[in-house]
């Protein structure tokens, strides 16, 4: 019994981690001296965010990709929309918010926010900007440089009218990058 305080008492008190006083340091232990898992899982994941190439196919804070939406020609999609008098435009922002929530695995947008649109033109603007905010959210996570767009499209919205048309164009542009930059990253024929 002897030999067993003794034993004790002269082994030296050596920490395991060697990083356990620079991580305690840097704030991730909490007052009790147990680590905080929670704070640590979130460096890893943004750690293992950076390591990853731009368009790989990943799964980040509740992203993970889809098929991908189709390529349309902004241009198109401006002309389309003043030629029937917006008919187009509010079947068009129902497919696009459709094609960002099935890429994205997530409820980003309100497609059904394009129907009830048309009775209540508040909604328009709320899902312009789900739009605009799933837009960045995606390049972010992709390593893309992105802003929101949302309050030039109001402004010249409110003041000349052209905000709608900008948005439309802007935003298939950024889903055309999108999808042209995952073309090969997502097998279509999965079912």
């Amino acid at each position: 019994m002897n030999e067993n305080n003794n034993l004790n008492s002269q082994t030296p008190n050596v920490n395991p981690n060697p990083n356990q006083q620079q991580e305690y340091q840097a704030g991730n232990f909490q007052h009790s001296g147990i680590p905080n898992y929670q704070n640590m899982n979130q460096q890893n994941q943004s750690e293992q965010f950076k390591q990853q190439a731009p368009g790989q196919n990943a799964q980040y804070s509740g992203y993970q990709k889809g098929p991908i939406g189709t390529e349309r020609s902004p241009a198109m999609v401006v002309v389309l929309s003043f030629i029937t008098c917006g008919i187009y435009g509010i079947i068009w922002m129902y497919q696009v918010s459709k094609e960002i929530n099935e890429y994205t695995n997530a409820q980003l947008t309100e497609p059904n926010y394009s129907w009830i649109s048309i009775f209540c033109l508040v909604f328009f603007y709320i899902n312009s900007y789900k739009l605009d905010q799933a837009i960045v959210q995606i390049d972010q996570v992709e390593g893309r440089h992105s802003e929101s767009r949302y309050i030039i499209w109001l402004v010249l919205t409110l003041f000349f009218g052209l905000g709608n048309a900008m948005m439309q164009y802007q935003v298939q542009e950024s889903l055309n990058e999108i999808w042209a930059a995952n073309r090969y990253n997502y097998n279509q024929n999965q079912f």
